[in-house]
C-alpha cells in the first residue's frame, strides 16, 4: 500500500503601504484628509489591520479624537483605502502621522509629515 501525504500552505504577501504625499502643507482652519492605501490579502483566511497614530504621543486616530472627523476605511478582497480626515485644523495639529499595516505574514508602515500654516495678523486700520 503506497500512500502519498501532501501539505499545502497558504502564503500571503505582507501589507504593502502607500500614501501619494510624505509631506502635507494645509492652511489653518482647513478640513482636508489623508489616504493610506493598502494593499494586501483581506477576508476570513487573513486578518490584516490597518491604523493611522499621531507619532508625537504615539496615540491611534480614531473617529471623534480631536478635529479627526473621520478614519473612513474601503476595502474589498486585495486593498483597503484608509482616509484620516481633519476638521478645521489647528497649528497643533503639525506632527508626523504614520499608516501602518500588519498582518500574519508581516508589517508595513509609511509616515506623513502635516505642516499646519497661518498667514500672519495683518494691521487693516488704524482707526
Amino acid at each position: 500500500n503506497n500512500s502519498v501525504t501532501t501539505s499545502l500552505s497558504l502564503v500571503a504577501p505582507a501589507p504593502k503601504v502607500s500614501i501619494l504625499f510624505d509631506k502635507v502643507d494645509e492652511a489653518f482652519m482647513n478640513t482636508f484628509s489623508i489616504e493610506c492605501s493598502v494593499k494586501a490579502l483581506f477576508g476570513s483566511a487573513v486578518s490584516t489591520v490597518v491604523v493611522w497614530r499621531r507619532l508625537s504621543d504615539n496615540v491611534t486616530m480614531l473617529n471623534g479624537i480631536e478635529r479627526v472627523v473621520s478614519v473612513e476605511t474601503l476595502r474589498n478582497a486585495s486593498y483597503v483605502e484608509q482616509t484620516l480626515t481633519f476638521n478645521k485644523s489647528v497649528l497643533e495639529d503639525s506632527d508626523e502621522y504614520r499608516c501602518e499595516a500588519s498582518n500574519s505574514f508581516g508589517t508595513d508602515e509609511l509616515t506623513v509629515v502635516l505642516n499646519v500654516t497661518a498667514d500672519p495678523p495683518q494691521i487693516v486700520s488704524l482707526f
